[in-house]
């Protein structure tokens, strides 16, 4: 039996239609997060064609509703997807936290180190 601290579950939330990259951005958002010990609900794995969108977002929805947080990476406010995942998160009272002020916040705590 292990000992392990449970970890912080988050989702990922931004912008992926219309953007060529969002995978690459994704799983360099979710890397950074796993190694600092999050458990991490990354919506970019999902099949790239074939479901509608509000197909999508049945399925990002519920995979946000196992989580605790949401973490919104630059683009957010450009994806209408993700304005009602931000909204969702917002009713069922998730911390929201962006991806750019955590990260500032790591790299500030690792330049005292």
């Amino acid at each position: 039996m292990t000992c392990d601290k449970p970890r912080m579950k988050v989702f990922l939330s931004g912008m992926i239609t219309n953007d060529p990259a969002y995978q690459v951005k994704f799983a360099k958002a979710a890397y950074l997060l796993e190694q600092a010990g999050y458990a991490v609900m990354n919506p970019a794995i999902l099949p790239s064609s074939g479901f509608e969108h509000g197909e999508y977002l049945k399925i990002t929805l519920a995979m946000m509703s196992v989580c605790e947080a949401v973490c919104l990476l630059p683009d957010w406010i450009n994806s209408e997807g993700a304005q009602m995942e931000v909204a969702e998160a917002t009713r069922a009272g998730m911390q929201i936290f962006t991806f750019e002020e955590w990260k500032a916040e790591v790299d500030r705590r690792l330049a005292t180190v």
